[in-house]
Parts: structure tokens; C-alpha cells; sequence
């Protein structure tokens, strides 16, 4: 039975391939809270979008209409509003189509997303819509529109390419929909997902490593076909390395191994040396934004000295204000030199050299001393600190350093849900709640930066976190080779006699399986070894490549590459010193460029004869045959066996002959130039002059 692909679940694909199974086998969840005020934003802004759409036209060339169907629209109509389009499995909400400039008589679906910055996910929904309409029309639309923006902007958007993948991701979605069973695998999105309770519940059950955020999916599978399921079974796979002596950028990869021993053995452990600059004071700072709409309304400061502590804030009403908010941070910043800043995560970093080109260059100096002060915690907390928990999270690890979260605003995304209701509301309970979650941040990051600074002694002596009974280990300390229950290589020693019968046996069947026995005289037979003809090697070559800037034809720079061409060449390069000659075996780039100007088509400069043509023989080469050829008096054989020995190069004995007819055709154009002006010469010298 097919399943019917909505809006919805064709979204759900963008996001989560579980979630998607669980919505065609007809599953609901509970919606978050997120959730549900980003739909009620997304009908308010399509609401208004399309009213500003239609006070363009009349209401004459508006149409509305409850399905969709060949023709597409009548004559005069510039925009139609279709409720519900459902043609073959696929079914799409609220379409509405607008009257293209060319060619005249098609249209155009719209798209209508809130926020500035447009991704990749709002063009495969626009594409999804245009897939609907052109499979009930019977007529593809070439391009869509992306209203966007609280100006309402548009963008234009050509389909061909993502309706190609929408395609294919409908197919996928077919064939999940017929599977019994899916894999678990948890992923960003759950931290809005209907379903977040339901997948996690299962995934506690089942010991699923996905609950290690950040493990990659590919990470997971290749652990799978080890035979390692279970985030127990992974525990046991951690072994300390060494870090080599000669490395001199040594890698500091995230063990997730090693964190998942931690939550076998409720242990903190401490790979390596995290280091954080000790400086008085210091300064947790944490910006809060919009992502979506590039809007940074709130910085908040936490300064620490030995007397005592105090917090600011910067708060800004509009957008227009994140300037003025961002320079009274810098300069309270300044107000305190020698400070070492502390932030948890690239947000805060990638915030600051925003705002950089913005705030005017007078503070350029300013914002470049700060980014060089600050100190992201996060990179030195990930390589280094291993907590019994199942991420690196800001909350997740300050609660379990006993820092205690009152504010009601439990996550960023939440954090952007009361931010937009205080923009309709003006509601200061809003604002205070959004003020207080920025300053629990910030006393969460001096948490986390004092247990760093002594997590090392911590760890060698062994004592446990500070208010909490977790020791806190160094991994140094893991058995080694020869240590514990880790054996040296020897026999094995069982500690049953029976498991010593089955290791016995299983190499025994090892060996019958590989060591064959003949029990008769078998001729052998001569096997004939036919000389292997060289071939294009696809590694270790050179790419040659060059561009063209100018029409060849008019030299309009209104040039345009409209294809590339790749060309492998067999081929002997000689010293620029005229001594040495070896082999060489190019890889050519030709780009092909049109001419908006002229039209003309013409390549890239300085390509030579053989790279544009079918030959796998370079000029080199052909040289080097022909000379010794001719000058040399060898005979084309005695050249061929020459290039096996010297160069070895097996090419067919009957290519070889055929190298000098192609240097023939190359040089005859030189030749009839040439002739043609000694001709001239001769008429100029033969002339009697008065």
C-alpha cells in the first residue's frame, strides 16, 4: 500500500529519518513548545506576505481555487491561491502560484519563510511544491520565489536541481514507508521533536550510542560492524595512546570511548592537561541572538575579581540597536584591561567580528584586542574533560558540577520563543526571564572554568568532584599492556579447560579451511605472460590548467566557461637544462568559454594539439620517437623496445608508426608559412625599383 507524503512528512525527511517513519505509520507526539509558536509565526508572516502580495492586483486577476488542474490557471490571472493539491501519493497544503515574466503563461510557486538567511532546507520545500503542481498540471515550473524577510524580499530560485533530489527523496521516503522496523538514531533535532520522549526513553532501553551527542552516524555504523552495539560494549574499546614525540600540531580528537566509560563507571576522567590563563579579574561574558535573523539583542558579563563579583547587561529593543549594544559592551570591556574573557562555544567569537564592520572602524582596534583575549572553554573542555553525562553541553555539565538552572527557559530555541513574544508584548516578565537565563549562563560558565582550572590536581590525587561523590581519575591511569586484566602476548590462559578445547579446535577448522593438501600429481600448466600495456595512471599526476580572460575572437572580457574538458596524456617532459628527459603523465583541464559579446566559442590558452584531440601520446613523446628515428637511423622497433627499457613504457608497436604522420600534419602548417614567405621575399627581391 502506498503512503501518502504530505507537507509534513516530507519536512519531517529534511530533519530526522526516524521521525518521518514513525509519521507515515500514522504516530503523533506531543509538539513543543518551540514548535508550536514557530507555526503560529510561520501563518502570521504567510498571512501577511500574501496580503502584501495581493494589493499588487486587482481582484480580477486573483483567483482562488480549491484543487488544482489542467490548464494550470485561465488567461489574466497573476496570482492563485490553491487550498490543496493530492496527485499520486503526494499532497501539498496552501500553494500559491504567481504569474511568470518568461516565458508568458507559466507560474511560479512561492515559498514564504520568515527569516533573512534562506539554506537549503526552504529551497527542497519549494521544490516539493513545485513537484506537486507540476505532476498535477502536467507542466514542471523552472523557477520559484522565496519571500523572506520581515520586507517581504525575494529570491529567485531555479528548480531543475532540487527537484531532481526532491525525487530521489521521495523515493526514499517510499521505501521507508514499506520497511517493519527502523534504526534509532537520535540527532539535533530532537531537542524540538514531538517525539523527543518516546526516542529517548528507547534509546536509554537499548544502551543506544546515539545518546553521545555529537557521535556521527558513520561513526556508529562503523563501530556496528564490529559487532559493537551498546554504548557498555563501547565503554571497553578505549586504550590511552601515547601522543607522538615528533608531532608537532598533535591532534586532540574527542574519545567518545572514554566518555561513555565515564558513564559505565560514574567517574569524571581527565585526558591530558586542560589549561585555562589565570587572570585578575575575569571576565564569562555570553551573547544571546537570533540566529535566523542575524539579531544579537543581549550581552551579558559576568566580572569576577578576588573581591568580589558583579554582572552587566546590554539590552537592545530593535535591531537597529544591536550597534549601540555591542559598542557599550566593548567599552566596558575596556574598562577593565588585562582580563581574560571566557565563553563557551564560536557563537559569542562569531557574534564579535560580525558586528566588527558594523560598529565602525573606530572600534575595530577595540573588538580586535577582544577576540584576542577571549578564550573558548568548549575547546579546551571537549579534548580534555570526560563527565558522566551524554553531552558537552553548557547545562548538561555545569549541573552536574552542582550548579543549579531557576530560570524557566531551559534552552536557547526557548530562549528565541520568549524573545519574539516580548517583541509583540512588551511583557517585562518576558525580558527579566530572558535577563536572568543569561546570567545563570554566565555563573554556569565560572562554574565550569573552576573546575578546570584544578581538574589536573583533582585528578592526581584522585579526590572526588566538589560537593558531588564522583572521583575524578586521570586516564593515564587505565591499564595498560601487562596491567590488571589486560594480558601481555603469550598462550591464552583460560580459566575453564573447556574453552581451551574450543580454541583448539577453531584454529584446527582454521587451518583446514586454508592449508590445502594434494593428494595427486597435477600437470602444471604453462601459463602464457602477456606484456601489460601502460595505462593512464589516475594518481600521482599534474593538472594543467589555464583560464582564459578575454575573447579570442573580439577580446570582450563577457566570456563565460560553459564546459570542461579533461584530457590524460602518455608523455615525455625534458629539463629546462637540456639534459635530463623522464616521464610524464599530465592530466589537462581544457575549459571551452562562450562569448556573450560575439558568440564565438574558443578554449583555454596555451593547450597543446594533442590534449585537444582523441590522442593518449604527447608531443614529447613523438619527438623523442621520430628523432631517433631519423636522425638516429634506428628502426621504429629498436625505438619501441627503447621506451620499454628506458622509460618503461609498453605501447603498441603499431602506435609508434603511426607518430611520424602525426607530427606530419602538425608541422605542415608551419611549413606552408614558410614557404609562403620565402615566396614573398623572393617577389620583394626580384621587384626593380625606380
Amino acid at each position: 500500500m502506498q503512503r501518502l507524503v504530505t507537507d509534513r512528512i516530507f519536512a519531517s525527511s529534511l530533519d530526522c529519518t526516524y521521525k518521518c517513519f514513525l509519521q507515515l505509520n500514522g504516530h503523533y507526539g506531543t509538539e513543543s513548545e518551540y514548535d508550536e509558536h514557530t507555526e503560529h509565526c510561520n501563518s502570521i508572516y504567510r498571512i501577511s506576505a500574501l496580503a502584501s502580495i495581493q494589493a499588487r492586483y486587482s481582484e480580477a486577476e486573483i483567483l482562488h481555487v480549491a484543487n488544482l488542474i489542467p490548464p494550470p490557471c485561465p488567461l489574466g490571472k497573476q496570482l492563485v491561491v490553491v487550498e490543496r493539491v493530492e496527485v499520486k501519493g503526494l499532497r501539498s497544503d496552501a500553494i500559491v502560484l504567481a504569474q511568470a515574466r518568461k516565458p508568458s503563461g507559466s507560474f511560479e510557486p512561492l515559498f514564504f519563510h520568515r527569516y533573512e538567511q534562506v539554506s537549503l532546507r526552504e529551497k527542497l520545500l519549494l521544490a516539493y511544491s513545485a513537484l506537486v503542481v507540476g505532476k498535477a498540471t502536467g507542466t514542471m515550473p523552472t523557477h520559484g520565489q522565496i519571500i523572506y524577510g520581515e520586507d517581504f524580499n525575494v529570491i529567485i530560485v531555479i528548480l531543475s536541481t532540487f527537484i531532481a533530489k526532491v525525487e530521489q527523496m521521495i523515493h526514499d521516503i517510499e521505501k521507508l514507508g514499506a520497511q517493519k522496523e527502523q534504526p534509532l538514531f537520535l540527532c539535533p533535532h530532537c531537542d524540538v521533536c514531538e517525539f523527543r520522549t518516546k526516542c529517548h526513553s528507547r534509546a536509554v532501553e537499548e544502551d543506544n550510542m546515539s545518546l553521545l551527542v555529537g557521535m556521527r552516524r558513520g561513526h556508529i555504523e562503523q563501530q556496528n560492524k564490529k559487532g559493537i552495539f551498546t554504548l557498555h560494549q563501547f565503554s571497553h574499546t578505549f586504550r590511552p595512546r601515547r601522543t607522538p614525540k615528533r608531532a608537532r600540531n598533535p591532534a586532540k580528537p574527542r574519545h567518545f570511548a572514554l566518555q561513555a566509560l565515564a558513564l559505565r563507571e560514574n567517574k569524571v576522567y581527565i585526558h591530558g592537561t586542560p589549561e585555562l590563563p589565570s587572570a585578575d579579574p575575569s571576565v564569562y561574558f555570553d551573547i544571546e541572538g537570533i540566529p535566523g535573523r542575524r539579531f544579537y539583542y543581549l550581552i551579558g558579563m559576568l566580572v569576577v575579581s578576588d573581591k568580589n563579583e558583579t554582572y552587566h547587561f546590554f539590552w537592545g529593543d530593535k535591531k537597529s540597536e544591536q550597534e549601540s549594544v555591542f559598542i557599550q559592551f566593548c567599552e566596558s570591556v575596556a574598562a577593565f584591561p588585562g582580563a581574560a574573557l571566557f565563553h563557551y562555544g564560536n557563537y559569542e567569537v562569531k557574534a564579535l567580528r560580525e558586528m566588527k564592520d558594523r560598529i565602525g572602524s573606530e572600534y575595530g582596534s577595540l573588538v580586535d584586542g577582544i577576540v584576542n583575549s577571549c578564550h573558548n572553554v568548549l575547546s579546551i573542555l571537549h579534548p580534555h574533560c570526560y563527565f558522566p553525562v551524554y553531552s558537552n553541553r553548557l547545562k548538561d555539565v555545569a549541573c552536574f558540577l552542582g550548579y543549579e538552572f531557576k530560570s524557566q527557559i531551559q534552552s536557547g530555541l526557548l530562549s528565541i520563543v520568549f524573545r519574539e513574544r516580548w517583541e509583540k508584548t512588551a511583557d517585562d516578565a518576558l525580558k527579566d526571564a530572558l535577563i536572568a537565563y543569561n546570567r545563570e549562563d554566565c555563573e554556569a560558565l565560572r562554574t565550569i572554568c573552576r573546575f578546570i582550572s584544578k581538574s589536573t590536581t583533582l585528578a592526581s590525587a584522585h579526590e572526588n568532584v566538589p560537593g558531588r561523590n564522583v572521583e575524578v581519575i586521570p586516564s593515564e591511569a587505565l591499564r595498560r599492556v601487562g596491567e590488571g586484566n589486560r594480558p601481555v602476548f603469550r598462550k591464552a590462559e583460560f580459566a575453564c579447560p573447556e574453552f581451551d578445547l574450543v580454541n583448539k579446535c577453531a584454529y584446527f577448522d582454521y587451518q583446514r579451511d586454508r592449508v590445502f593438501a594434494r593428494t595427486r600429481q597435477r600437470p602444471k600448466k604453462v601459463r602464457s605472460q602477456s606484456v601489460r600495456k601502460t595505462v593512464r595512471r589516475g594518481s600521482l599526476s599534474t593538472v594543467v590548467s589555464e583560464s582564459r580572460n578575454t575573447c579570442a575572437a573580439c577580446g570582450s572580457r563577457k566570456i563565460a566557461c560553459a564546459r570542461t574538458i579533461s584530457r590524460w596524456l602518455i608523455d615525455l617532459k625534458y629539463y629546462k637544462t637540456g639534459i635530463g628527459v623522464k616521464k610524464w603523465q599530465p592530466r589537462y583541464l581544457i575549459r571551452q568559454y562562450r562569448c556573450r559579446t560575439c558568440g564565438e566559442i574558443s578554449l583555454s590558452p596555451n593547450v597543446p594539439f594533442e590534449a585537444n584531440s582523441r590522442s593518449l601520446y604527447g608531443h614529447g613523446l613523438l619527438c623523442w620517437c621520430v628523432y631517433h628515428n631519423i636522425v638516429g637511423k634506428q628502426p621504429m622497433l629498436q625505438v619501441h623496445r627503447g621506451l620499454r627499457d628506458i622509460f618503461g613504457l609498453n605501447i603498441p608497436s603499431t602506435q609508434t608508426y603511426s607518430f611520424k604522420s602525426s607530427l606530419a600534419s602538425h608541422y605542415k602548417p608551419l611549413c606552408e608559412k614558410s614557404s609562403r614567405l620565402s615566396f614573398e621575399i623572393m617577389c620583394c627581391t626580384s621587384t626593380k625599383h625606380p
